[in-house]
């Protein structure tokens, strides 16, 4: 995020200022054809010439993989990758409306964490613009 602040705009269309995308995840609003997409797409990079340095931190909606038919879909989606030279894959599954509730209530949710760039942090101790951002995400 601070990053981002310190940077002109970027050719995509990110303005001025505006957060850069983590490691190899899409830019914020960038995926528009799901999770499936975008491990097809980083899984298409050559890793084996950065081993252990390809790292995709993936936001996924959570509603979309409860049961067991979602712990499967979740597998599946993770053996693909791996299978198609993928190597490091850390996701957060999130529901924008419990985060939403965190920041209203943190006393709540005082053991809520969260996959951030690169490290976990506990949520309600992310500044508003880190929280804000990681809810868009899931939008």
């Amino acid at each position: 995020v601070n990053t981002g602040k310190q940077i002109g705009a970027s050719a995509d269309g990110r303005h001025s200022g505006e957060p850069i995308s983590r490691n190899v995840q899409p830019e914020v609003g960038a995926p528009r054809s799901g999770p499936t997409a975008i491990l097809n797409s980083v899984s298409k990079l050559n890793q084996l010439d950065a081993p252990g340095c390809v790292t995709l931190d993936l936001d996924l909606d959570a509603s979309i993989f409860k049961g067991d038919e979602g712990l499967q879909l979740l597998l599946s989606l993770l053996k693909t990758y791996f299978e198609q030279g993928g190597q490091q894959l850390a996701f957060n599954l999130l529901d924008a409306n419990v985060l939403r509730e965190a920041q209203k209530n943190p006393e709540k949710y005082k053991d809520l964490v969260v996959r951030v760039w690169g490290y976990s942090a506990y949520f309600v101790h992310l500044e508003k613009e880190h929280q804000d951002i990681l809810i868009n995400r899931l939008s």
